[in-house]
């Protein structure tokens, strides 16, 4: 007797899986003559029925066939184990189970690599640039997106950390943490020394270090400022600087989640509309400052877990995206996202309508509605980095580090049609 078996690699709905891609199918159970094969077939009408041959009185793991063309898009998958003897169990278990098979696509794309380790990335769309910070370095690197090249860096009074774009676009707001302060370079005048505003809301004297900025669409810059309080536990406090007044307050420090809890917040992550601002705590939760009431929201947590990396959003926050999850505007789960790789970058398009993951399996496009995977487009294996968008949603910029050498970092352009 045998159990019957059954699709694997699925968690999220139908299994997924690339053409190319091989089907992975679980058997276990013996029998009192021989196993001879697992029977397969995949369509209605049928496309394909084949088999694969075992023979051994014990089978026991999972056992592979490959993935053609002809089964793109979502179909029925049965299956049948049939022994020397001839007699078949026809794998009740897979009574209407399916599986997605969806095509590899070569886009239009252009790379480059870089010795850097990025700590900050932007887009600056109007002057068709990158943006790209090193802790180790006292410069921005500019790369020019047509064509794709190294362009001449911004030169800065210190190594630089976390930075952001004004609202009008014309200055660059760059994070100096020896310095604590902000230099603000004016790219409309290159090479003239940018301009220092001290930073007297970050409480160094506690151990506090400036490190993410990101501007609002009320003008405000906010610095989230950490510190190692014990080995291995980050404390951190969100700063808010209003260039009008000129004033610097506290918004957020851990006062505000009471004794004995830990948390780090690694960076901010902005809608593309600056109107909202998600104060990541990788191990926790996330707040959400609104910049239409000024107000910071409760703190919310994540449906699954903690992740590695704040939650991306669209163009509004209408849509955010986690390593495992996508919430709507208010961070209310909408769908668990299928399994994908060793996924490391998740973000929406702009428009909310699909989310891009870069993982051990390349960059691939999920539709945010059905939680199928639209296409998969082969690159690098980004280890750790940022999934960048034009207003449009027609270019993605992937920036990371490299899996097989983290001090280097490749840079992606795709566009798509």
């Amino acid at each position: 007797m045998w159990l019957v078996p059954f699709v694997g690699e699925c968690r999220v709905g139908p299994c997924q899986y690339a053409q190319g891609d091989s089907i992975g199918f679980y058997v276990t159970g013996t029998d009192n003559h021989s196993l001879g094969w697992l029977i397969y077939e995949v369509g209605d009408p049928e496309i394909t029925r084949d088999s694969i041959a075992y023979l051994s009185s014990t089978w026991h793991g999972y056992q592979r066939a490959p993935v053609p063309p002809e089964w793109l898009g979502t179909q029925p998958v049965r299956a049948a184990m049939r022994d020397v003897a001839g007699n078949v169990d026809h794998g009740a278990h897979l009574d209407g189970h399916t599986i997605h098979v969806y095509p590899v696509r070569e886009r239009p794309a252009d790379t480059l690599a870089l010795a850097l380790k990025v700590a900050d990335a932007g887009l600056d769309a109007a002057r068709g640039r990158l943006y790209l910070s090193d802790r180790g370095r006292a410069e921005i690197v500019v790369v020019a997106l047509d064509p794709l090249a190294v362009d001449a860096p911004i030169p800065l009074p210190g190594p630089a950390d976390g930075f952001d774009l004004s609202i009008g676009g014309d200055s660059l707001l760059v994070v100096i943490p020896d310095s604590n302060a902000v230099a603000v370079v004016d790219l409309a005048m290159p090479g003239s020394a940018p301009e220092l505003v001290p930073l007297t809301g970050v409480d160094t004297a506690a151990g506090y270090r400036a490190s993410s900025l990101r501007v609002t669409a009320n003008g405000k810059w906010f610095v989230t400022a950490n510190t190692a309080a014990v080995l291995h536990e980050h404390y951190g406090a969100l700063v808010e600087f209003d260039p009008v007044t000129g004033a610097q307050t506290t918004r957020f420090s851990p006062a505000d989640v009471g004794e004995g809890v830990t948390f780090d917040m690694v960076r901010l992550v902005r809608t593309g509309d600056r109107t909202r601002l998600l104060v990541g705590m990788s191990h926790s939760c996330a707040y959400i400052y609104d910049a239409g009431t000024d107000a910071l929201g409760p703190c919310v947590t994540y449906a699954t877990g903690g992740p590695t990396q704040p939650a991306a959003p669209d163009w509004t926050g209408s849509r955010w995206a986690t390593l495992h999850d996508l919430y709507d505007a208010a961070f209310t789960p909408l769908r668990e996202l299928p399994p994908r790789g060793m996924t490391n970058v998740v973000a929406p398009t702009p428009d909310g309508q699909r989310v891009y993951t870069a993982s051990s399996l390349g960059i691939e496009v999920i539709d945010a509605g059905t939680g199928l995977v639209q296409e998969r487009i082969p690159g690098p294996y980004l280890w750790d980095g940022r999934l960048l968008f034009s207003a449009a949603g027609d270019r993605a910029v992937a920036v990371g580090a490299l899996y097989y050498d983290r001090a280097a970092t490749r840079v992606a352009v795709i566009d798509r049609p």
